[in-house]
């Protein structure tokens, strides 16, 4: 199994979520941030001001190119990636935050659709819940 977290998108959620994982990050996840309307100049230096090493923190403005290096994250020792075990359910190692507008969250997880696998666990981390309900 791989060993990352992903982060869509990095306004206000998406840097306050990199902080509140930073300890994850120091503990030898990678993290992955996705977002084409931030620099990643920006995305590297948020980071250090939080203590953040820029080799932990990987900027991508290309939906493609996050996936390929999901997939080509450390992976963690002594999994087996041929089947479905019981850690792989209880014990997931790769989560998707999705910290996106509401109002943008349906057409950006939709492109994301064709890339997600099984064992990736997903989160939205958005602020309002009525606007899915409506």
């Amino acid at each position: 199994m791989h060993n990352a977290l992903a982060i869509v998108g990095f306004g206000r959620f998406g840097k306050t979520l990199l902080r509140l994982l930073k300890s994850q990050i120091e503990q030898g996840r990678g993290v992955f941030i996705l977002d084409p309307f931030v620099k990643k100049e920006d995305v590297q230096n948020f980071a250090q001001n939080i203590g953040l090493s820029s080799k932990n923190v990987k900027y991508f403005s290309n939906l493609t190119n996050l996936y390929k290096a999901l997939e080509k994250a450390p992976q963690e020792k002594g999994t087996n990636n041929d089947s479905y075990t019981s850690q792989k359910l209880t014990n997931p190692s790769v989560f998707i935050f999705f910290a996106v507008p509401i109002n943008k969250f349906e057409k950006i997880f939709n492109q994301h659709l064709k890339f997600l696998k099984p064992d990736y666990v997903v989160v939205d981390i958005l602020s309002v819940k009525t606007h899915p309900y409506k």
